[in-house]
């Protein structure tokens, strides 16, 4: 039987993993270093596999976002519908998915409001620079609605 890691042993436990897996967050495999907050010893929760158990040392943001992604999991239904093996499988299936060549299908609707909508988050020098990226030399005086216009009817013709 697996023992059980005691609260005091918890910076031993850190250190051997971090040393196992090379510095890196199990998840994303980047350096553990560089975040402001201390990697977390992940584990497995009571409807996952192998529950309770560790599972290795992540970033917090990793932590953070593969917990997220197993609620909904649990929230929409999914993991009741298809099972633990199968939950798991379609998160496999669904990283396989997201890696696939789609760049010959074509583009959804929604891309121009995408793209304007990210130009307009963008600070008006930035805008500038963007525009001129695009071969488009907008009046320094231009503000940031007549800049996000001009992006626009630039969007229009792509």
């Amino acid at each position: 039987m697996t023992k059980q890691l005691k609260t005091k042993h918890i910076k031993l436990e850190r250190e051997r993993f971090n040393k196992s897996q090379n510095g890196l967050c199990a998840i994303c495999k980047q350096p553990l270093v560089n975040e402001k907050r201390t990697p977390h010893l992940d584990h497995a929760h009571g409807q996952e596999p192998n529950p309770h158990h560790i599972r290795g040392l992540v970033h917090a943001s990793c932590n953070t976002a593969l917990g997220s992604l197993w609620k909904v999991l649990i929230r929409t239904g999914k993991l009741n519908a298809l099972g633990l093996d199968g939950v798991t499988r379609w998160l496999a299936d669904a990283a396989e998915y997201y890696l696939q060549d789609y760049s010959m299908n074509a583009y959804h609707p929604k891309k121009l409001t995408d793209l304007a909508a990210k130009f307009k988050r963008l600070n008006k020098t930035q805008q500038i620079l963007e525009l001129q990226r695009v071969s488009i030399t907008p009046e320094q005086k231009a503000t940031k609605d007549q800049l996000l216009k001009l992006y626009k009817q630039y969007l229009k013709i792509l």
